[in-house]
Order: C-alpha cells, then structure tokens, then sequence
C-alpha cells in the first residue's frame, strides 16, 4: 500500500483508525495535463486498520 508521510504523520499523531480509499480515477484523468476521459469512477472504502501501527505494519495492511 502507498501511504504518504503526510498520513502516516497524521495516524500517529491522532491515534485513531485509519479508513483506506481505493479509487480508479487513474484510469480516465490523466496525472499530466488536462484531459478527462468519461467513465465510472469507482470509490472503495476498505476495513480500518486498527491505530498505534508503526509505519512499516501500516503499510502491510
């Protein structure tokens, strides 16, 4: 899982559980530039993960 310094920081520092999001915007927004293909954008909100994780175990689940 790619989790940022930025969100790792914040679980620390908050101590609470920590709600992943799984979308697949990548596939009709490109990362450069403007366009945007139509599509479905789906959203996924996966099972928290517990806090109190050091950063590596964070990243496992």
């Amino acid at each position: 899982m790619n989790i940022s310094q930025e969100v790792t920081a914040l679980y620390k520092f908050l101590n609470i559980p920590c709600v992943p999001v799984a979308l697949n915007s990548g596939v009709y927004w490109e990362t450069k530039g403007l366009k945007r293909n139509k599509g479905k954008i789906i959203v996924k909100f996966i099972e928290p993960i517990k806090p109190g994780l050091d950063r590596e175990n964070l990243k496992k689940n």
